[in-house]
């Protein structure tokens, strides 16, 4: 119950934020094509919440199955995401680049770490099931909060 009022939370907050319409709103919805603009702002506030409100749902030991569905999903996504950020740096040169290979090898550490706490989810029995959750999860909210820094500097430095 504690968690269904978390996510309904959640839930509102993200509803609040995408319908509320401001005259400033209007100026930057011409500029919503550019990075750190309010359109962008708000669509990575949605986001956000989307994926708190994923992260906070207790899944039972009956719902493993998806809980690992969704998990290989959110996985598979960001190594979509990863595999184009390489080709992207494939494209650059200089320091730029080694430094952005070197954060997306970061990157790439927390997304084999995330997947091997999901092998282990995969392989979990009722009695371990909550700890296992519990693991992935910080595995996850590690891999996020680096591939979002990693994909923020890249914007900056390599692809405005």
């Amino acid at each position: 119950m504690k968690h269904t009022i978390r996510m309904i939370g959640f839930l509102v907050v993200g509803i609040l934020a995408t319908s509320c319409h401001t005259p400033a709103d209007e100026g930057a919805k011409a500029q919503s094509d550019k990075p750190g603009t309010a359109a962008t702002q708000r669509e990575k506030a949605m986001t956000a919440t989307k994926e708190a409100a994923l992260s906070v749902q207790d899944y039972t030991y009956a719902q493993k199955g998806e809980f690992i569905d969704t998990a290989k999903q959110e996985l598979a996504d960001i190594r979509a995401e990863i595999e184009r950020l390489r080709a992207v740096i494939g494209r650059s040169s200089g320091a730029a680049r080694a430094d952005a290979e070197a954060k997306l090898e970061v990157v790439s550490d927390k997304w084999d770490a995330a997947k091997a706490q999901l092998d282990s989810a995969e392989a979990a029995t009722e009695a371990s099931w909550e700890d296992v959750q519990n693991h992935y999860r910080t595995a996850r909210s590690n891999l996020k909060s680096s591939f979002d820094d990693a994909r923020e500097w890249l914007s900056e430095r390599i692809e405005p």
